[in-house]
């Protein structure tokens, strides 16, 4: 590894927060304030910034739920149906349970973390366990290992 360089696990560089769904029969909890996005829904993405969903849950949809809100510039990772989508959310945003969403430290830039994520995608599938479809668990992401630079080397990477 080159100098400067160190090799370090994501949940030391990263705080990993799990997603949730609220009641999708309580008309209460949808249509409100706060981008939601499904593993589907990133599948779609062309580019890896987004900024509106195809659906979004009110203050009582996150409340009555295990969904969070992600701060901007996070990056989202799917952990199930399947492994490896990829979107940096440019204001702030609620995932599914079938996604993780990476909030960054300082010392790790959230473009460089994207795209060294998108490089190791086949890495992360081979973490996954189950019978019926693979996932992805936040202990095993937080086990995964990230090459980083210093700050100016990633921002010249990316």
């Amino acid at each position: 590894m080159k100098a400067g360089w160190q090799l370090k696990a994501i949940g030391d560089v990263c705080d990993v927060v799990n997603g949730g769904t609220p009641k999708t029969g309580v008309k209460g909890y949808w249509d409100g304030p706060h981008q939601w996005i499904t593993p589907a829904e990133m599948g779609k993405r062309a580019t890896p910034y987004i900024d509106q969903t195809e659906r979004t849950i009110t203050d009582a949809g996150m409340q009555n739920s295990s969904a969070r809100l992600l701060p901007q510039q996070s990056v989202i990772l799917s952990s199930r149906a399947p492994i490896g989508h990829l979107v940096i959310n440019t204001m702030p945003m609620a995932t599914n349970q079938g996604c993780k969403g990476l909030v960054p430290r300082n010392g790790l830039d959230n473009k460089y973390l994207y795209y060294y994520l998108a490089s190791i995608v086949p890495l992360l599938n081979d973490l996954g366990t189950g019978a019926t479809f693979k996932e992805l668990s936040g202990g095993k992401l937080k086990e995964v290992p990230v090459p980083v630079a210093p700050l100016p080397e990633q921002h010249r990477i990316v």
